[in-house]
């Protein structure tokens, strides 16, 4: 309880704060050339059905370095069901990027059983980070960064069932640039062939702002949404 934002499996930085093990030195490089494929994030659950224990958020980052991108991050026929719900140790997202540059979500099973709210994906950019300089010093200070958006993500071919929490603000994909600039825009960001079921809310009243957006992309630039299908 209190680290429901961490991930199985973090991309992050050769640097002091990121890393659990401490090194005679760090250089400030990203991870790069992952593949996350077949595999399984389940909760544990207590007879009568509830959830002890949610299953991790799956993958994802927090930090970024100046001018360090994430690349070729490959998430592939996964099956993830219930990760933790929004909270205040948790934004509620069970899959969020920052400063990618090439990554492939496709062909995973995404089911939330709980009706918790929930963002499966978030494409999503910062103002803040590590200068490069600042890696391995005692405190490495946090300093404004330049934009580093998101850019050449293809999410395809995934199922996502089951989000249909009455709260508003938790689109299931989510693609959030900057907005102080065009160049600050996350950018190529394709969307196709997903299929969205059992998300409309049970009650819910049409045009009362009370069930999730499917796909939902503010401050984006060179977008692909294609052959898409929402059902219930």
């Amino acid at each position: 309880e209190g680290m429901e934002y961490t991930e199985a499996i973090q991309l992050d930085y050769s640097s002091s704060g990121a890393l659990s093990k401490q090194f005679q030195a760090y250089d400030g490089l990203p991870t790069i050339n992952v593949t996350v494929k077949n595999c399984k994030f389940l909760p544990i659950y207590n007879q009568d059905g509830t959830i002890a224990n949610h299953a991790p958020n799956p993958t994802g980052c927090h930090s970024i370095i100046d001018g360090q991108y994430f690349r070729n991050i490959k998430f592939i026929d996964n099956l993830v069901i219930d990760s933790p719900a929004d909270s205040p140790n948790n934004t509620g997202t069970w899959l969020r990027f920052y400063a990618i540059d090439g990554m492939e979500i496709s062909g995973n099973k995404f089911i939330n059983t709980k009706s918790i709210k929930n963002t499966v994906v978030s494409l999503q950019t910062k103002t803040n980070g590590l200068l490069l300089k600042d890696v391995g010093t005692e405190t490495e200070p946090s300093s404004t960064i330049p934009v580093m958006p998101c850019k050449n993500v293809t999410i395809e071919r995934n199922i996502f069932d089951g989000f249909n929490s009455t709260s508003a603000g938790f689109p299931i994909v989510q693609s959030y640039g900057q907005s102080t600039s065009v160049n600050d825009y996350n950018e190529n960001i394709i969307v196709r062939d997903n299929v969205f079921t059992n998300n409309w809310p049970s009650g819910a009243v049409r045009g009362a702002n009370q069930a999730p957006n499917c796909i939902e992309m503010q401050y984006t630039k060179d977008i692909v949404i294609e052959g898409n299908t929402a059902k219930d």
